[in-house]
């Protein structure tokens, strides 16, 4: 009997269309007999390469394995959307249902939009613990004043970070506030009864608080997080502002400060706080870590932290260091007509210029050149009006960091959880060091504007959680987040504020009464003659007058130099600790265009300020620098 074929049962139509069929569908059939038995095995394979991957970028272990996440959660945990997902968490703010208060109760506090944070990242729980004005855990608001908020969020995918806020607690013996309370010159007294703030130092700052608030009644101010930071500073003992600002401190400080500045306001005081609670939550040991010099007996400064290690500058003993200073063009080495000159090229800059400028030259330190050109909104400008340097901050607080490199207190080459604890919380095996972050190759240029912000008190936690997807060492990337990092180092050591430090130990040395500034790496307002004091202290490698800031062999790490040895051997890119240039002429550039250039060799340090770029700033800054260059003179050559 003849045997039936396998498809007999099938007409001869219906044979081609079986056959397409098989074949349009043999990847199943394949994917059934040959993979689907050994799925599990790559399953688990897949599982070793994402903990691999998570290994090798010490990308934490919560974010890889998450029991009882959604199919949307573990659809994000993806290895493309870890690093979003980060980005997201550190760019979120807290918002709290009030910032001033008359209640005992804490605010409830949640993020902004919380209902998308918990779609587009996960669930999550907000736990507080509030610090009262001494730095002592409350479990309510008692007596008005300061208090400071941290909020741990935990986020159900096993991420962690922190927020802090500061909140004002306002009342009196009877507890009567007055929220219909206009804020302004007339209640001051009044406000003063139920704020605890005395009404002299109201008073004192009504300008600042008027720029805050305008004339709002104290009702509108409860959502306002800007007049809680106001309060907050006025209210703050933690060091006596008014008699550092009216020079009657028992300890006599050599620099007191300048009556309007920005290194001892309201959000100066608030900041220090910050500091000193930071210092008490993440405690940095040192006892490895050679003391610092101790200070010459003149020189006793206001240290606003009770257990700051600085003291500094050093005082000279024997010889000081040249100092900027009127003088002859024959004592500077120049041309005798060397003004002439150069006010007659700038002179045709400004006239083809759409931006006004000043200039400063020092040679030997010597003033060859002061003067001002231009209108800054419609009004004449002078040498003391204050121009903005942008990035030529970031120089100064480099400054500030190699003095505290110079005191033994950092490391350059440590890594930075040795600085900032709660770093290592996370990052335990991270080796981002400090070196890294000022010669801009700790990989922070790609990361969100919002760690520019060197106001904010919990930018460390922000960065905390970046830190694994660092590229650090690898490339060179021109940034200013990485020098916001820097600054909160310098904080958590000294105990000071950016401000604080700034005045402290660089410009209240320098005499630098015109220069405000508070950040890291671009906010600093200044004037030419302060500026060339500051380059005069670098051509000098450290010392000023009669002041020491650092040493000489520390002021040669700063030089720039090829990055071999973050880089590897092949680059060619050069950088300095905040200094750009080359060995003999260093100095670094500005979005405002302002010029800070230091020759080391012809002892010259060129200082122009402005805020911006002119329209032909090429075709004259490139003419100026070639008369000024014919105007040197060299008698030392000559004598040859």
């Amino acid at each position: 009997m003849r045997k039936k074929h396998l498809f007999s049962n099938f007409s001869r139509k219906q044979i081609p269309l079986l056959w397409r069929f098989l074949w349009l569908h043999s990847a199943h059939f394949l994917w059934l007999i040959f993979v689907a038995p050994y799925s599990h095995l790559l399953i688990c394979h897949q599982f070793f390469l994402v903990e691999g991957f998570a290994q090798s970028r010490s990308v934490p272990a919560q974010l890889v394995n998450q029991k009882g996440l959604s199919k949307t959660q573990k659809e994000m945990l993806t290895l493309v959307d870890k690093e979003k997902l980060i980005r997201k968490v550190t760019e979120l703010q807290l918002e709290p249902d009030f910032y001033i208060t008359a209640s005992t109760n804490f605010p409830k506090v949640d993020f902004l939009n919380s209902s998308e944070v918990k779609k587009s990242i996960s669930d999550y729980q907000i736990e507080l613990e509030v610090f009262n004005n001494k730095l002592q855990k409350v479990q309510q608001f008692t007596s008005p004043g300061w208090y400071g908020l941290v909020a741990k969020i935990e986020f159900k995918i096993g991420v962690s970070t922190q927020r802090y806020l500061s909140i004002y607690k306002l009342g009196d013996k009877n507890n009567a506030i007055d929220w219909q309370l206009k804020l302004n010159e007339s209640n001051w007294k009044k406000f003063s009864q139920f704020s605890d703030i005395e009404l002299p130092i109201i008073q004192k700052y009504e300008q600042v608080i008027s720029n805050s608030i305008g004339e709002n009644r104290l009702e509108q101010m409860k959502k306002n997080p800007t007049f809680a930071k106001v309060l907050s500073g006025m209210s703050y003992q933690g060091f006596p502002f008014d008699a550092i600002t009216d020079n009657t401190a028992k300890v006599k400080n050599r620099f007191p400060y300048p009556k309007a500045g920005k290194f001892d306001d309201v959000f100066a005081r608030e900041r220090q706080w910050w500091v000193n609670l930071k210092c008490k939550l993440f405690p940095v040991n040192l006892t490895d870590t050679p003391k610092p010099l101790e200070p010459a007996p003149e020189y006793s400064p206001i240290l606003f932290h009770e257990k700051s290690l600085l003291q500094i500058p050093d005082e000279l003993k024997q010889q000081f260091a040249p100092e900027v200073r009127p003088g002859t063009l024959k004592e500077a080495d120049m041309k005798e007509n060397t003004r002439d000159r150069l006010d007659a090229i700038l002179k045709e800059w400004a006239d083809n210029d759409d931006q006004a400028f000043a200039v400063c030259i020092v040679r030997n330190g010597v003033i060859v050149f002061h003067q001002a050109y231009g209108k800054r909104d419609n009004k004449q400008i002078f040498t003391n009006t204050k121009s903005w340097m942008a990035s030529i901050t970031k120089t100064q607080s480099a400054s500030c960091m190699m003095m505290l490199v110079d005191r033994g207190l950092i490391d350059l080459d440590t890594p930075i959880t040795q600085y900032l604890p709660e770093l290592k919380e996370s990052n335990p095996s991270s080796k981002l060091t400090v070196r890294q972050l000022y010669t801009h190759t700790a990989g922070l240029g790609d990361w969100p504007g919002i760690l520019y912000r060197d106001e904010l008190p919990d930018i460390e936690q922000r960065i905390r959680l970046i830190v694994p997807f660092l590229n650090y060492g690898k490339e060179w990337k021109y940034n200013g987040q990485s020098y916001t990092l820097g600054g909160k180092i310098i904080e958590r050591i000294s105990g000071e504020t950016m401000p604080a430090f700034y005045w402290n130990h660089l410009w209240g040395p320098l005499n630098g009464v015109n220069t405000e500034i508070v950040g890291t790496h671009a906010d600093c307002f200044s004037i030419p003659l302060d500026m060339a004091k500051f380059g005069q202290m670098l051509l000098n490698e450290g010392s000023y007058g009669k002041y020491r800031f650092f040493k000489k062999d520390t002021f040669k790490k700063m030089l720039p130099h090829r990055l071999t040895e973050i880089l590897g051997k092949d680059t060619k890119k050069s950088f300095g600790l905040g200094l750009d240039g080359t060995l003999d002429k260093i100095g670094h550039g500005a979005a405002s265009s302002a010029i800070f250039q230091i020759d080391r060799k012809e002892k010259l340090v060129v200082v122009m300020t402005r805020n911006t770029r002119g329209k032909n700033q090429d075709k004259f800054q490139g003419k100026f620098q070639e008369i000024l260059k014919d105007c040197l003179l060299h008698p030392e050559k000559n004598n040859k």
